[in-house]
């Protein structure tokens, strides 16, 4: 079962007027199709076991970044689509620059969860280890 729902994706700010949709059905139909191919995709990524268990807000936020990801790059499909005659010039940085965005982002937050950070960080220690090459004289 997925992480995430048709209304937290649409509440990142994808509107059915950016995928050529007549109504909010008709854009939760298609964040629907989205959600359950990246969420079969992350499942298989991180493992059936790890997904099924985890409550992990971590894994959540990266399905939720894989989602967005493919509706960006829909989005600018139907961009690229909108070109009538050669020779016209379209710009679809931003947009690209955003897939980029929720892709290094995804990618980070799976990396935590295989190694197994998506946990609570409250047991977190750190250590220091001071090394010289000078030999230390016994006392």
């Amino acid at each position: 079962m997925a992480k995430v729902t048709a209304i937290e994706i649409t509440a990142m700010g994808f509107t059915p007027e950016m995928f050529r949709k007549s109504s909010d059905a008709d854009l939760t139909t298609l964040v629907n199709g989205a959600i359950s191919t990246q969420s079969s995709l992350l499942r298989e990524r991180v493992g059936a076991s790890v997904y099924d268990a985890s409550t992990s807000a971590v894994l959540k936020r990266a399905e939720a970044c894989l989602v967005a990801a493919e509706l960006v790059r829909t989005r600018i499909n139907i961009i690229l689509g909108n070109i009538v005659g050669a020779g016209q010039e379209i710009n679809t940085r931003v947009e690209r620059e955003q897939l980029k965005q929720y892709m290094d982002e995804a990618a980070a937050l799976i990396a935590r969860t295989v190694a197994g950070g998506a946990t609570d960080s409250s047991d977190l220690a750190f250590g220091v280890l001071t090394t010289s090459h000078f030999e230390v004289a016994d006392a």
